[in-house]
């Protein structure tokens, strides 16, 4: 029997991954039949004498019966709520390394991924952009105009900002990007030959995919009803590729199993939001995250109730920066510097890039530096 699921997002700002007014984007989905989401709208619309076409966690957030109902949904649809959430400037910086790093070494990316180069790379990039360091928030907008633009000719000119001395790594990641430009154009000229380029640094396609994966161990098939969608419908082809897969696909990464596919019993369909009850409990729940996220742990109140009834909920493919707890330590600095001046090196001499690079990794480890991973 196919379970029904209903996905809406929140904090959606497109390919623009900068905007400090909308740090977050969460997309939320939630088991239920269309009868049972039907009566939960009704009943909070009763007992809160909502006014208004559709629920909004804002407007339910706005008063204090509104905001009963939004942590009651908790308790009605317990098990059945499952989340994704990024930090924007976070998810940008890894997205670096996906598309300026990835290509130049894909042939081998599985040794990089293990040894957490992807993780050095987005931590130095990010922290030094949450430090307001001008060089890197210089990298992050090039970086954010290159792949939006789609436009390999803009590559001569990106990632020449000024650095001063004390920004060793950020400068060395830019000197990566120019001395591998001829490879970076032409994962560009793919991107600017595929209508879903345009979409590469939105997040819902991602988020959806990640959630259909998560539910996929609980149901035989899903049926997947979302909000309307530019970026999706764009990419329903992605998705069409799974209807009807009753294979399971699981993928090994860093000693973790993760499920890869997912059974869709039709088509993903689209709907209008005001017309499906679902969708709209799916809207408060990603509001709610995000307003969650915004205020955080160390909140009162209702904001502290949102906070602890969200935080379960939100599945491991969710994309943030580690807390200070797990920040990079000496050694994992000293490791990932080491790689990274390496591939400098090889690509300043003209040097393959991969070459017995898996044994240069192991000196690295020989030599007492910690694992990035």
């Amino acid at each position: 029997m196919a379970t029904t699921i209903y996905f809406d997002e929140s904090g959606y700002t497109g390919n623009d991954l900068l905007l400090d007014q909308q740090p977050f984007f969460s997309y939320a989905s939630l088991v239920a039949e269309r009868d049972e989401a039907r009566a939960s709208v009704e009943k909070i619309r009763s007992a809160c004498k909502y006014q208004g076409d559709e629920l909004s966690f804002g407007k339910l957030a706005s008063f204090s019966a509104g905001r009963r109902a939004i942590l009651d949904l908790f308790n009605a649809f317990e098990g059945r709520i499952a989340i994704t959430a990024h930090h924007k400037k976070y998810a940008l910086a890894c997205k670096f390394f996906e598309y300026i790093f990835e290509p130049c070494l894909s042939e081998n990316n599985n040794l990089l991924y293990e040894f957490g180069f992807h993780k050095f790379v987005a931590q130095v990039l990010y922290m030094a952009m949450a430090a307001q360091h001008r060089a890197a928030e210089e990298i992050a907008i090039d970086f954010d105009k290159l792949i939006r633009l789609r436009s390999p000719e803009l590559l001569p000119t990106l990632f020449e900002c000024q650095l001063d001395r004390t920004a060793v790594p950020i400068r060395l990641i830019s000197e990566f990007a120019r001395l591998n430009a001829s490879t970076l154009r032409e994962e560009l000229s793919i991107l600017e030959s595929d209508a879903v380029g345009q979409w590469v640094l939105e997040l819902s396609g991602t988020s959806l995919y990640s959630l259909l994966c998560h539910w996929a161990p609980h149901c035989d098939s899903i049926i997947a009803v979302c909000d309307e969608s530019q970026p999706l419908q764009h990419s329903q082809y992605t998705f069409d590729s799974m209807i009807g897969r009753t294979d399971k696909l699981n993928v090994e990464l860093q000693g973790v199993t993760h499920r890869f596919n997912f059974n869709l019993a039709a088509p993903i369909a689209f709907a209008k939001s005001h017309e499906e009850p679902g969708v709209q409990l799916a809207d408060v729940l990603a509001g709610a995250c995000n307003a969650a996220l915004k205020s955080g742990r160390a909140s009162k109140g209702f904001e502290r109730k949102l906070y602890d009834s969200i935080a379960p909920l939100i599945i491991g493919q969710s994309v943030f920066p580690p807390p200070p707890e797990h920040a990079m330590s000496t050694g994992q600095y000293l490791a990932g510097m080491s790689l990274l001046e390496e591939l400098i090196r090889r690509a300043r001499e003209g040097i393959d890039l991969l070459a017995n690079l898996p044994a240069f990794v192991s000196r690295i480890a020989l030599h007492g530096a910690a694992r990035l991973a």
